[in-house]
């Protein structure tokens, strides 16, 4: 194969440029395996096996959608049920979900400013409005906008943990 060559599937398989894929909280619909499959073969240069994928894909059943997947990416397609985060305390303060965290909490955020309330001295923080969820503060939101918690702490943070004004 040339540098002007597309790689087949079997080249791209051999030289290992197939990603593993994981498909978390969708149920297995298969539009979503078949779309997520297809990013995938994008984002590893493969666009040309798309098409190809998608037809094998949609020829048959749900199971041949699973069968053609796993061909694609060599039985490394793995299809989950998401699962409900257990809720825990504050492991600072001990406050349970839904409660306010107590005095001097350090994972408390400040409804004013976003960071957190230990350090800052922010007038007009609100106890309820930053209470306590169960999950550490940006968790669910990161992992539904996909990206890690210091990014959302960044890039985030004031729109989902400041209060709105009046």
């Amino acid at each position: 194969m040339n540098s002007e060559e597309k790689p087949t599937l079997e080249e791209a398989k051999a030289k290992g440029m197939l990603p593993a894929v994981t498909l978390v909280g969708q149920d297995g619909n298969a539009f979503f395996i078949i779309g997520t499959v297809k990013k995938a073969l994008v984002r590893a240069c493969l666009a040309h096996l798309a098409a190809d994928f998608q037809k094998e894909a949609t020829s048959g059943d749900y199971d041949g959608v699973l069968r053609a997947a796993n061909e694609v990416f060599g039985g490394r397609v793995t299809i989950m049920k998401s699962k409900i985060p257990r809720l825990d305390l504050c492991h600072d303060c001990g406050a349970k979900p839904g409660e306010c965290h107590g005095d001097n909490c350090d994972v408390e955020r400040c409804s004013v400013c976003a960071g957190q309330r230990l350090m800052c001295d922010c007038k007009g923080h609100d106890k309820k409005f930053a209470r306590w969820v169960g999950l550490w503060p940006g968790y669910a939101e990161a992992k539904e906008l996909g990206v890690d918690l210091n990014e959302f702490s960044i890039r985030y943070a004031k729109m989902f943990f400041t209060k709105p004004r009046k």
